[in-house]
């Protein structure tokens, strides 16, 4: 390896993982070596408390010493036996030197892309590394907490032959690996303390010890990578020239879970709060955000209605499910007549993967989502017509086997490079949608006034659906911008959201929702009798003739735009 680069939390060892590479070559390989710190008032002052203090209080090190230790007028470090020269992220002369045998540069997120008309800190470094490098002999390493995407710290991880790997955790109880989040993070119901979940068998994982008792078991691998209980990776990833090693908070020994809950309650609602904790708590790179949703602007969408209440301009309710390793993510969502739509409820219902068989699961969706009775104006009830859920993850097969059990509930899986919105594979009943368009609708829905949410929504929810934001991405190569969706967080309620959407596009005996919500006469609810169940012209259901409907089993979201 020619480059090592640590991105981690503020906080959480990596400045001691720069020294520690320093008293080892101080120790054993000597050579000419730079030291680069961001600017040099406070890189002095790292200097003075930090190094120094390290070779003067190491005997093995401390034999080394000269008397020029403590004379940084020359910005360098002289030793008996190597020099370290230090560098300024800022400065060119101070980079701009002889070769250098080793090269460590810590927070490199405020050092700039460019130094005058030059280039940046890590290309400069690079270059002393040159001759070393030839000789198989040389080595950087960078140091840093995440910045915002784009910056030198970032374009990094594109460059050429770089290995980016990240720290995963082995449940203590169920020997399953992991990459830690916001998502495995809940509130104990009894200690009211922040705590870690597994994500596959949902016991805690143990905070005391410093994390050590399970931390020890874990190992960097590649991103959404499967790892086996024995540690083995199902694709073994090559060691590059540029390696890239990176963990968070969670799994840091100076940061507890309750401390992290805390840090995160106490983002909500200010953006720049928030803004620190993602990138030194959750070591993530901020994006540029063009999103307008906000937790604010949807708290101004509470009406005066409970969850589990239909509004009376109702015609259709449907519900979305985002399946996840611990459970389902469910949405119920009443839709009207001039663009109306209101959240009936959102639920979590818990059902762990490899805790329950199909048979008690197609039970749990018929007590919890199918049998879900709703109590609307004037004594009506209600229930939903149509389901969506998502067919990816973990449960592919189960969910497979339960859409089996229920003829409206349609399997979807997002496929947004298709050239129309939804596809039709009848082979295997799965629909193929472009998830950005309903992203997208949803984004815009929510800004306007005829969305509702119930004034006892849960925070969680609106934390949830603003998770995924819009972000402007720039090509570095052409300059040209585009706008993308990014998840910044949890948000499985969002996807159970636009699941309630897309079932307003699929046909259906009754025609397809979308269009059929302005009909003065239209009304689909299983409670009660439709005019075109007493007719018999619908049922609600999936319709069978799915050729005859549409051509190709193509469809487009309809005219109505919401």
């Amino acid at each position: 390896m020619q480059w090592i680069f640590v991105i981690a939390p503020t906080q959480s060892g990596k400045t001691i993982f720069l020294l520690a590479s320093l008293a080892d070559m101080i120790e054993q390989d000597p050579g000419p070596g730079l030291y680069i710190l961001p600017d040099k008032v406070s890189g002095e002052r790292q200097v003075e408390n930090r190094i120094i203090p390290m070779i003067e209080e190491t005997p093995t090190l401390a034999s080394h010493k000269t008397r020029f230790v403590r004379d940084l007028s020359k910005s360098k470090i002289a030793l008996d036996h190597m020099t370290i020269y230090l560098g300024w992220g800022g400065s060119l002369a101070t980079m701009s030197s002889n070769p250098m045998k080793r090269v460590w540069i810590d927070e490199a997120r405020l050092m700039p892309l460019t130094i005058g008309n030059e280039s940046n800190a890590i290309k400069l470094a690079g270059d002393r590394l040159t001759t070393y490098l030839n000789w198989n002999l040389g080595q950087g390493y960078v140091v840093s907490s995440p910045s915002v995407e784009n910056d030198l710290l970032h374009q990094q991880l594109s460059t050429p032959n770089t290995t980016e790997l990240w720290w995963y955790s082995q449940c203590p109880s169920c020997n399953q690996y992991q990459l830690l989040s916001l998502e495995n993070l809940k509130r104990d119901k009894g200690t009211k303390k922040g705590i870690c979940i597994c994500s596959h068998c949902n016991e805690k994982f143990p905070d005391t010890n410093n994390k050590e008792d399970w931390n020890i078991n874990g190992i960097y691998a590649p991103e959404k990578t499967q790892i086996y209980n024995t540690g083995a990776l199902a694709d073994p990833f090559d060691v590059t020239s540029r390696m890239v090693f990176r963990w968070t908070s969670f799994v840091s020994p100076f940061r507890s879970f309750n401390l992290i809950m805390n840090e995160y309650l106490q983002t909500k609602g200010k953006v720049h709060d928030y803004k620190n904790f993602w990138q030194c708590w959750l070591a993530q790179f901020w994006v540029d955000d063009v999103s307008k949703t906000s937790v604010n602007g949807l708290l101004e969408r509470k009406q005066n209605y409970e969850r589990g209440q239909v509004p009376e301009w109702t015609k259709l309710i449907t519900a979305g499910i985002d399946s996840q390793g611990n459970g389902f993510y469910v949405e119920f969502r009443a839709f009207g007549a001039q663009r109306q739509t209101a959240l009936v409820d959102q639920v979590f219902i818990e059902c762990p993967v490899g805790t329950a068989q199909t048979p008690e699961m197609v039970k749990l969706f018929q007590d919890r989502i199918f049998g879900r009775v709703f109590d609307g104006e004037g004594g009506k009830r209600w229930a939903v017509s149509m389901v969506a859920i998502d067919s990816g993850g973990n449960r592919t097969q189960e969910i497979y086997n339960i859409g089996r059990s229920f003829s409206n509930l349609i399997l979807v899986k997002g496929r947004n490079g298709q050239a129309t919105t939804i596809v039709h594979n009848k082979d295997i009943n799965l629909y193929l949608v472009r998830t950005e368009e309903y992203l997208e609708e949803t984004e815009l829905k929510c800004d306007q006034e005829l969305w509702w949410l119930p004034h006892n929504i849960e925070p969680d929810y609106l934390q949830q659906f603003v998770n995924i934001r819009k972000i402007s991405k720039q090509n570095k190569i052409t300059g040209e911008k585009k706008v993308i969706w990014k998840k910044v967080g949890q948000c499985d309620y969002r996807f159970a959201c636009i699941h309630t959407f897309i079932c307003l596009d699929i046909p259906t005996f009754a025609g397809t929702y979308r269009h059929r919500l302005e009909e003065e006469s239209f009304m689909m609810n299983p409670m009660q009798r439709s005019r075109e169940e007493k007719s018999g012209s619908g049922k609600g259901v999936l319709a069978s003739n799915f050729e005859e409907v549409a051509p190709n089993g193509e469809y487009e979201i309809g005219s109505i735009n919401w």
